[in-house]
């Protein structure tokens, strides 16, 4: 898969069909900037894109990717190594399940997180204003379970 061979072709493409940059940004439902990104070889688009550009210039994806019209006999060897290189390109690094329904449990709960830890904070400052001593170290102590609680729901949750 050649990016600049590739943009030579879609621009060929539409030039043979007569497709102007702006028509063939809204058919592709991209912004023209992304068009002339790909068009000098600086992107590859996402497999919504290459087909809708590929229904556009009534060419394959493949032949897309490839930059050039693909024969029949060619074809299969192409499509296979074009599928391996866009997933290459694509991939996302992969995520520590764990760490992300910890962050899913988290965005769920964040308001109950945040109101208790608030109100608690709020008692702290009044007791430390008011030189409430005793007040402190108990709201210390609640603060430090309501966290310890909170992290034992999640853990059982998850």
């Amino acid at each position: 898969m050649n990016q600049e061979q590739m943009g030579l072709f879609v621009r060929e493409k539409c030039i043979e069909k007569n497709i102007s940059l702006h028509d063939f940004a809204i058919a592709c439902e991209v912004d023209e900037e992304i068009i002339k990104e790909w068009e000098s070889g600086n992107y590859i688009p996402t497999m919504t894109t290459l087909q809708k550009a590929s229904d556009v210039l009534d060419v394959s994806m493949h032949e897309i990717l490839e930059g050039r019209t693909i024969d029949a006999e060619e074809f299969r060897a192409i499509a296979d190594q074009n599928l391996v290189e866009l997933e290459n390109h694509w991939k996302l690094p992969q995520q520590d399940p764990l760490a992300f329904k910890r962050r899913q449990w988290l965005l769920k709960h964040r308001l109950r997180i945040l109101i208790t830890f608030g109100v608690e904070l709020v008692l702290l400052l009044i007791c430390l204003f008011t030189h409430a001593t005793l007040y402190v170290v108990i709201l210390l102590v609640v603060m430090v379970i309501s966290a310890l609680t909170i992290w034992n729901e999640m853990s059982l949750e998850i």
